[in-house]
């Protein structure tokens, strides 16, 4: 795979991002309210890290290696494509 490849550069970005994440996830670990309570987003910044590195995962894998089991990331078919983040 050549180095100026789609799926290359999608690797570098994910990892970026993933590791921002984890600096406002150790942020967010070391601010505390006035009750001594860290800041309730921690537990959804450590979902998304984990969930990054589960789309680094399929990144790394080559189409014809999947599984059919597993559905492709955001296929049209996919239940992930049309779920809206919602508290």
């Amino acid at each position: 795979m050549a180095k100026d490849n789609a799926r290359i550069e999608a690797y570098g970005v994910i990892d970026e991002l993933n590791a921002f994440v984890g600096s406002a996830r150790a942020l967010a670990e070391e601010t505390t309210d006035r009750n001594g309570r860290v800041w309730p987003l921690v537990p959804f910044l450590l979902r998304v890290q984990h969930e990054l590195f589960n789309i680094g995962c399929i990144l790394a894998t080559r189409p014809e290696e999947v599984h059919p089991a597993r559905p492709a990331l955001l296929s049209p078919t996919s239940p992930a494509s049309s779920t809206k983040l919602t508290e």
